[in-house]
């Protein structure tokens, strides 16, 4: 069996002189895996000629990429995935400069905070490229989680790769296609489970392991795992979900100049380019 979990996120931000100290874990919804280990420390500092940024993993693959672009990219700091709620909860204490997050969340202290949209990516099935398959359908994808012919696709054994419960992919899955959604939850529940925690375990997943089949962000394959195969899903609709950026009312200036380049043109076509359509909604 093999059951990954991230520890606990200890942030340590220096705001004033004051040292505020607390934990960031893997806080989306839904039942969480017990701690393991010691937690990882991530020790974020306030400077004024740099800015940090965290927040959801299916964030990072795209805005790594724009940060390539950004003439200021030496005056931001791109941190490993905390999650959607772990970034409310550094921006609440100043421990980052700009949250990213993949869903729509209510935000604390409304009126603080600006919700900026970034994009919306297509959520997929991918597959190491050893899988043969071009194509399945939704009953081939119920069947190979949770069903009679588990661990079986199409006739060919592959290995299935799981997110955690309230992963953002999850949820625009069950949204979608709510069979799908109920055999996921049920396939994670089994004890020999693969649960991968953040995008990036199961990108590598993905890639390191024959056979296997999990859902990931076009985005990130594109940007960041180019052979793995993409595994079109007949007779459904497409699955997105959306990108967002979260900054303070009054931020940072080198922040307030970061999100106005991720809304430029030059941005856009960068995201487009990628695999990601750039946000048209307020």
């Amino acid at each position: 069996m093999l059951l990954r979990v991230v520890a606990p996120f200890v942030a340590t931000s220096l705001l004033g002189g004051m040292t505020a100290a607390f934990v960031v874990g893997r806080i989306e919804a839904g039942p969480q895996p017990p701690p393991v280990g010691r937690p990882t420390v991530v020790t974020f500092r306030s400077e004024s000629d740099r800015i940090h940024v965290a927040g959801s993993g299916s964030c990072l693959p795209i805005v790594e990429h724009l940060l390539d672009h950004f003439e200021e990219r030496a005056r931001v700091v791109l941190h490993p995935s905390i999650g959607s709620r772990g970034a409310l909860r550094a921006l609440e204490r100043g421990a980052i400069d700009v949250g990213l997050v993949s869903r729509r969340m209510e935000l604390p202290s409304a009126g603080r905070w600006r919700w900026i949209g970034l994009a919306r990516v297509e959520v997929v099935f991918a597959a190491h490229p050893s899988v043969q398959l071009e194509a399945v359908g939704v009953d081939d994808l119920v069947a190979f989680y949770q069903g009679p012919g588990r661990g079986m696709l199409r006739g060919r054994r592959a290995l299935a790769l799981l997110r955690e419960a309230g992963d953002s992919g999850l949820v625009a899955i069950a949204s979608a296609l709510p069979r799908l959604g109920a055999a996921l939850e049920r396939a994670r529940a089994e004890p020999d489970a693969i649960v991968l925690l953040t995008d990036a375990e199961m990108r590598d997943a993905l890639l390191d392991m024959p056979g296997a089949v999990g859902p990931l962000d076009i985005g990130a394959v594109r940007l960041q795992a180019p052979s793995l195969r993409v595994l079109r899903v007949r007779d459904a609709p497409a699955i997105h979900k959306e990108l967002a950026v979260v900054l303070p009312a009054r931020a940072h200036p080198v922040a307030d100049r970061f999100v106005r380049f991720l809304q430029s043109e030059r941005a856009r076509a960068l995201m487009r380019g990628a695999g990601y359509e750039p946000w048209e909604g307020p």
